[in-house]
This record gives C-alpha cells, structure tokens and sequence, in this order.
C-alpha cells in the first residue's frame, strides 16, 4: 500500500498504568466471527480507538512493515456522501504495523467492519476538531495476540503515538491526517452559521467598500465569527480536554482558534471570498 502524504498532528497525555478497559471486557461478548466487529469509539469525540502500536521505531517508508490505517472506515461508505465524511475519513490516519493492520488473519481488518459512522455534521465537526487538536482515546485495539483486546492506552504506548514527527516539530509521526478535505468542510460549516447575528455595520461595510484589503479584512473578521458561533457546542468540553492536556501542547483552549486557522492561512481564506460575499448578501436581503 503507497502511503499517502498527510499533515501530523499532535497527542496527549493518558493514563500511566496498563489495565483491561471496561468496555469489551466480558470476552464473550465478543463477536469473533472475522469481519463483524464494530471498531470501539471514544464517548467523548466519536474518535475510533487506535490500533496499538508496540514498535517505538516503527519505519515510516518500509511500507511492507507499516501502512497507513484510516480510523474512518470502510472507504465506501463514506465516499461521495459529502465533505463532512470526506473529513472524516482524512481525520485520523495512523502507521500501523501490517502485521497488526491488515496482514493475516490476525489483523484488525480481518476482525473489524469499522466503526459506526456519524451522519450528523455537528458530530462530524466535533470529531474533525479534535482529530486536528491530537486528541488520543484513553483506550486502544491490541492485535499483538492475534485477536483484539481493548486495553487501557499505556503511558508507554501514548508516548509512541506521541514520537514527534521527523519534518514538523508541531507534528507526530504515526498520527497524522490530511489536511485539504478538513479545511473545505471546517469552511462549508462556517459559512452555514447565522450571519444575522452579527455586526449589521460590518455586514454593510463589507458589501459596500471599495477597498479590497478592507473587503479582504472584513471577510477574515466574518470567518472568525462564523467559526466561534461553529465550535460553541464544543468549546466546554474541548477547553476541559485542554485543561487536563489531552490535547496536544500547541492548542490554544479556544477550539474556535484552531478551526479558524484550519480553514487556511490568507491566501486560502481569500479565495472564500465570493462564498461569504453570496452569505452576507442572502443574509442581508433575508
């Protein structure tokens, strides 16, 4: 499998000590017929649980060692079902150990359908931010046996998820995600809020000024509001993540600051230009 090019990110850190997690415990409650198990997600974030990775050196160009594992999965059920799953899918990708992945039958694709997919763009937004933030499920899936057992993430094996990433001192090297189909639907959802609630006078001056770095300021200034009234469902429960480090150690508590910036530097927020300019008019017209 060609791995694909994807943007790190960051983790947190977790519990110290090793035990079985709750969940899954009763092994009988298992469904160990290959290929029907539902992938474990976080209660919190929608995160499906990590693959476990045991190899601290895991290679990240030996392709026949380590592949690339799509938390999100089975590809078609996600594809051509919109940007939200789009982002879903590239949200959390990790490097996993193909003997763990999907060499053999003792594998996690040959246990695993995957996960329950949300549906719901707000849910999808929640789990695409904290994709972005490095957020990392307490709990994980153990091939080593070759059958899956959920276990409590150790401090040791958080700390492999947490090996900095070779090319970006922000980034990580087997959690990563891809950034594109996550800006592109960070801004669809910004551009879906109620622009009706703000400033009356910016939403004129930004229809009638000439200046276009004034026009250019304004519709960043609009993005950044659209984003906080975005991320205000999450923004206790994400500043609580933050609080306790769960996230990684470059987040800003404010998730709204993060989606902002997802949605691209100048340049990128430049080209949605003529979107917020169509927003801000069916707004002010309604």
């Amino acid at each position: 499998m060609v791995l694909e090019q994807f943007t790190p990110i960051g983790a947190c850190d977790g519990p110290a000590d090793s035990q079985r997690a709750p969940v899954n415990d009763d092994r009988s409650s298992l469904v160990y017929e290959r290929g029907h198990l539902v992938t474990p997600s976080d209660e919190l974030t929608g995160l499906p649980y990590p693959i476990i990775i045991h190899d601290e050196n895991l290679p990240t160009h030996r392709y026949d060692q380590a592949d690339s594992h799509h938390a999100f999965h089975p590809w078609y059920k996600l594809r051509s079902r919109g940007a939200g799953a789009t982002a879903l899918r590239n949200c959390r990708i990790e490097l996993v150990d193909t003997r763990h992945h999907n060499q053999g039958k003792g594998s996690y694709h040959a246990f695993y359908d995957g996960p329950i997919i949300p549906t719901d763009p707000i849910e999808q937004f929640k789990t695409g931010v904290y994709a972005c933030a490095g957020y990392i499920p307490d709990y994980g899936i153990d091939m080593s046996s070759g059958e899956p057992e959920i276990v409590e993430i150790t401090s040791r094996q958080r700390a492999i998820l947490r090996t900095p990433s070779d090319e970006d001192e922000f980034g990580y090297r087997y959690l990563t995600y891809r950034y594109d189909p996550l800006r592109k639907f960070f801004a669809e959802i910004a551009l879906q809020q109620d622009f009706s609630v703000m400033d009356d006078l910016k939403l004129e001056e930004f229809l009638q000024t000439k200046d276009e770095s004034r026009k250019q300021h304004l519709s960043r200034w609009l993005i950044a509001q659209a984003t906080e009234r975005a991320a205000e469902s999450i923004e206790a429960d994400f500043r609580e993540a933050h609080a306790e480090g769960r996230l990684h150690p470059a987040m800003q508590a404010n998730p709204s600051v993060l989606v902002f910036f997802k949605i691209g530097n100048r340049e990128t927020q430049q080209a949605l230009l003529p979107k917020v300019e169509q927003k801000v008019l069916e707004t002010v017209a309604a």
